[in-house]
């Protein structure tokens, strides 16, 4: 879900009062300012800046604020492989709720911002597919905003490999149920083979082991 809208404007049911979502949230405050409650710590927060919120953190907006706010709200399930390692680490790269943004940061954000917003609004073919792919580097970009020091945020541990990056986020998600190299492949598209052969863990050999 994608809006863009002035505060004053909104009227989501329980948006004034505290409140907690099961996705993820980032908003872009374009113009004015907004006081926000966040897991009932009070903050001001004056445009250009990012809000970023993981599930259950308890929040409240001040509506009376006239300011402009184009909000993203997502769940895990919505977002590709390789997004979820971002959101796996999503203290490490969204150390705080609040980034002030310079005008360069804003404007480059926004890129993205447009093509998700026009694509949400519209109905054209593979809209989906544009959607969770666009979001994708939207977070990857928010992300080397807040820590331009940790853009390698989940190769390091792969050599660079980013199918290793893929199987570790299934094998934290599904290992419960899902035991054998061959159903993780699938997942992949890969070949079994192909994924013994790519992934290597350092703690654990291959990931048939």
């Amino acid at each position: 879900m994608i809006h863009l809208a002035n505060l004053k404007e909104i009227d989501w049911e329980g948006i004034a009062s505290p409140h907690r979502h099961d996705g993820y949230t980032i908003d872009i405050l374009l113009k004015g300012s907004v006081t926000q409650y966040i897991d009932f710590e009070k903050h001001t927060i004056q445009a250009p800046a990012l809000i970023m919120l993981e599930p259950d953190q308890i929040h409240q907006h001040d509506r009376s604020a006239d300011a402009e706010v184009l909000a993203m709200y997502f769940t895990r399930d919505f977002l590709i492989t390789e997004t979820l390692g971002v959101l796996s680490c999503w203290q490490c790269i969204f150390k705080d709720n609040i980034l002030h943004l310079e005008d360069h940061q804003l404007q480059e954000l926004l890129s993205f911002a447009r093509i998700l917003l026009h694509e949400y609004r519209g109905d054209k073919p593979r809209k989906e597919a544009i959607i969770r792919n666009v979001l994708s580097a939207f977070i990857i970009a928010c992300g080397r905003i807040a820590r331009p020091d940790t853009v390698e945020y989940r190769q390091e541990h792969y050599g660079g490999n980013s199918l290793g990056v893929q199987f570790k986020v299934l094998v934290d998600e599904h290992f419960r149920e899902k035991v054998q190299v061959n159903e993780y492949a699938e997942m992949l598209h890969v070949t079994p083979g192909h994924l013994n052969d790519t992934v290597k863990i350092p703690s654990a050999g291959a990931p048939s082991r």
